[in-house]
């Protein structure tokens, strides 16, 4: 009889085992690919009713330093909904408080228990187990239980329970960041329309250029020059110039509070003709003289944005001797207008392009939080896979959308549970499979922003391997986008040479010869052969002393991300 009982009680044990096996199991694939918060709460709080079998519980986040039940489960439990609790009251209010997990059989009889709650439900509790919520110790709400079926809570349960809120806290994180990313995407979105309308022709640096040689024309002179504001130290800095000795004059900064007839101008907002400038006192003969460029005559205009002067422009030394005329200056003010506004577009377009950036450098870094030893990857990455584009020739606008795939690439990792991230031991099955699937969720979470279209194939790819064995799609060769086989090398490399939880970083001539060892096995053949050329060409400058060889072995079936041991 007793060896029976021995045998239901095992029996009991196991199944309870098997059920919160599948519970982390579940949690583990929930919280990373869930992306509505009420949703996961609601599953969440389903399974922990289930598993625990109790009567009821519920699960609050804290707000505005009040909580508030976002799901709570069992009779009578919508009725919670209505209630707001300060940190520190009833048992759930005091785990929320101090951060530490309570169990409480016998609500009656602890000083913690107010009955406030049972009176607006009209439930019954009979005992408590409450455990905080926690991201990174900060503390983000709580979880309760009540009331087991047939039974007491035991320590056991308490452990459980605080188990599964910590998975469920980072889940609720993952939620937050995704949110995060996409109003960030929002503000990315109105940020290329904006863009979009401002990148005309006039907006273009060539085009300062091209007017100011239409202006030489014009005026029939033999230099011109356009001169802009640095507000930071209040002078005139040379944009462009046009006309001999061009490249030594664009070295100089003028001082406006300096006697200059460009920056009388300057300081004035009026045009100024200056037909012997040996007669005027305005003129600084230092830098004609530093040149050795003889100047005679000058036309200065003011560049005006409404009434704020941004820089001047001057033409200078009419040609033939001739002198310059009021038709001249109401000619060359024209031309004025048109560079301010070019200039001042142009600027705007350069602010609006380093604002985009900076706010996907913020939200990248944001992600990379999650795991320490990611932190900067993103970046260099993007450096690497630059440094190969420029090694190629490529054209300013592909250098362009290489550099924002880049900082994106790893965009899915938002998903990634960090104790898979930055686990020390072999990754398991169901590790690689939440790792493998990041790409996929990067391409995602891109989609609904239009402008990000061209770039999501490049994140989706940066995982396939050249002979086809990569992932997601198995993609071969000259199938897998080419951007997508160049940002491979480089987060290939990036990820060899830094330290990761498994093990320390290679040495950079080490990782050089695994990228060429795994030439048309992993990478596209051209690109590894011409970006480990170009590397060890830019070391052979700065020689890196030959450290110890890395024991056999230490690389995997696959260099990067996939030379952990499984």
């Amino acid at each position: 009889m007793a060896k029976e009982k021995e045998v239901q009680l095992l029996s009991a044990a196991l199944k309870k085992a098997h059920r919160e096996l599948k519970a982390f199991k579940w949690l583990a694939k929930a919280c990373g690919s869930y992306t509505d918060l009420n949703n996961l709460l609601d599953k969440f709080m389903n399974l922990i009713t289930k598993i625990m079998r109790v009567e009821g519980g519920s699960l609050l986040l804290l707000q505005d330093n009040k909580l508030y039940f976002k799901v709570a489960k069992g009779e009578k439990a919508h009725k919670l909904k209505e209630i707001v609790l300060e940190p520190g009251e009833g048992i759930v209010g005091y785990a929320a408080k101090t951060g530490s997990p309570i169990l409480v059989n016998d609500v009656k009889n602890d000083p913690v228990w107010t009955p406030r709650i049972d009176e607006i439900t009209g439930f019954k509790t009979k005992s408590v187990l409450a455990v905080p919520l926690k991201v990174k110790e900060k503390i983000i709400g709580a979880v309760e239980v009540v009331n087991p079926i047939g039974a007491q809570f035991t320590t056991q349960d308490l452990d459980m329970l605080t188990s599964l809120s910590s998975q469920v806290a980072m889940g609720i994180e993952n939620v937050r960041l995704l949110g995060e990313a996409s109003e960030r995407f929002s503000e990315i979105n109105a940020l290329f329309d904006v863009s979009r309308i401002i990148t005309s022709s006039l907006a273009q640096e060539t085009l300062l250029t091209s007017i100011m040689k239409s202006a030489t024309r014009m005026l029939e002179v033999e230099a011109i020059s356009l001169l802009l504001i640095d507000e930071a130290t209040n002078e005139l800095v040379f944009r462009v110039v046009l006309g001999e000795k061009s490249s030594e004059i664009k070295e100089f900064r003028i001082p406006i509070n300096e006697s200059s007839i460009a920056g009388w101008v300057a300081k004035n907002g009026k045009p100024l003709i200056v037909n012997d400038v040996a007669k005027d006192l305005r003129f600084n003969s230092r830098y004609s003289k530093k040149i050795e460029f003889k100047t005679k005559s000058i036309l200065c205009v003011p560049l005006k944005i409404g009434e704020r002067i941004i820089g001047v422009a001057e033409a200078i030394n009419k040609l033939g001797d001739a002198s310059f005329t009021v038709a001249d200056e109401g000619l060359f003010s024209t031309v004025a207008n048109q560079i301010a506004m070019a200039t001042e577009n142009t600027k705007l377009n350069q602010d609006l392009r380093d604002l985009f950036f900076s706010t996907v450098r913020s939200l990248v870094t944001a992600i990379e939080a999650k795991d320490p030893y990611t932190k900067g990857h993103s970046e260099r990455v993007t450096d690497y896979t630059l440094f190969l584009a420029r090694a190629l020739n490529l054209q300013e606008e592909e250098i362009e959308i290489l550099h924002l795939a880049g900082l994106l690439h790893d965009i899915g990792k938002i998903g990634v549970m960090e104790g898979v991230l930055g686990k020390k031991e072999k990754l398991t099955e169901e590790d690689w499979k939440a790792i493998k699937q990041h790409p996929v969720t990067g391409a995602k979470i891109l989609e609904p922003v239009k402008p990000m279209a061209r770039i999501i194939p490049y994140i989706l790819h940066h995982h396939e391997r050249y002979d086809g064995k990569g992932y997601p799609d198995g993609l071969k060769g000259e199938d897998i986008p080419f951007y997508s086989r160049m940002i491979a090398i480089g987060d290939t490399f990036d990820a060899m040479t830094s330290d990761r939880p498994y093990r320390k970083g290679l040495p950079v001539y080490v990782a050089l010869d695994e990228i060429k060892k795994n030439t048309g096995i992993q990478f596209d053949p051209r690109l590894a052969e011409i970006f480990v050329k170009e590397y060890k060409k830019k070391m052979s400058s700065h020689p890196i002393p030959s450290p110890t060889m890395p024991e056999a072995g230490c690389l995997g079936r696959q260099v990067g991300e996939g030379s952990r041991e499984r």
